[in-house]
């Protein structure tokens, strides 16, 4: 699992790695200091490893191939539900509440932020990605040993 989970990092930061040159290659420049650029991108790193424990709990779950894809769609649902594309304020008054307290709003509003420059919601993706990290570790150890 250790290595799947290393393997998954790395793809995720040549992805991320490769993103970002591309956007500074086409005209993308960030609103703060070079340290909080390097931050960004280390929380994107963060949020990858995070993530793939996820994933990984979801594909020792499901029955087979086909079903852990179509499980993995569910982090589309979080994203559209989220700060990812739209701010959370514009969304109907019922789904803010959600929007704004699931894990997802608080990453992208930290990396958002330090691309910019002030650096909020930092401390709270952070608490997120730990929160995700001792909750699902352990489940994908557990699932792993008992597959």
């Amino acid at each position: 699992m250790l290595g799947r989970t290393l393997a998954d990092s790395t793809t995720n930061a040549w992805s991320i790695l490769a993103t970002a040159a591309f956007g500074f290659l086409f005209g993308f420049r960030l609103g703060g200091s070079v340290l909080d650029g390097l931050a960004a991108l280390g929380l994107c790193l963060v949020f990858g490893v995070v993530f793939t424990v996820v994933f990984i709990v979801i594909g020792l779950f499901a029955p087979n191939a086909q079903a852990a894809q179509g499980l993995s769609l569910v982090a589309f649902i979080f994203a559209f539900i989220s700060s990812c594309y739209v701010p959370a304020s514009s969304m109907p008054g019922w789904l803010q509440p959600f929007a704004k307290y699931q894990p997802i709003t608080p990453m992208v509003n930290a990396v958002r932020s330090l691309i910019l420059g002030s650096g909020s919601d930092v401390v709270l993706a952070l608490g997120w990605s730990a929160l995700l990290l001792v909750v699902f570790t352990p489940i994908a150890v557990l699932r792993y040993r008992h597959a």
